[in-house]
């Protein structure tokens, strides 16, 4: 690969790296509030529900099963609708258990 398409593409990297910053930074306030008292705020699954509440340290959901779960709900889990939780703060949310994964 040329030296200028690495430049380019590490530039690239760089940019979404730096849009993407404030849903990060989102992330924990609202994972804190919805997600943590059930799933722990280290995301083991070691909040209310200890040993049932998936632990997103060993394992993180695609996109689509953690949307599907999130907004459906699976028991115990309730369902949290685009009025309880809305599409920026999902986003963020994922973003953020995304990081979880050891």
């Amino acid at each position: 690969m040329p030296k200028t398409s690495r430049i380019l593409q590490a530039l690239a990297s760089l940019t979404l790296l730096a849009s993407s910053g404030s849903a990060l930074a989102e992330a924990p306030s609202a994972f804190l509030k919805k997600c943590a008292p059930c799933h722990g705020k280290d995301g083991t699954g070691a909040g209310a529900f200890k040993g049932k509440a998936f632990d997103f340290s060993k394992k993180t959901p695609s996109k689509p099963a953690f949307t599907k779960a999130v907004r459906a709900g699976k028991n115990p889990m309730p369902k949290f609708d685009p009025s309880k939780l809305s599409d920026a703060d999902l986003d963020a949310i994922y973003a953020f258990v995304q990081t979880l994964k050891r």
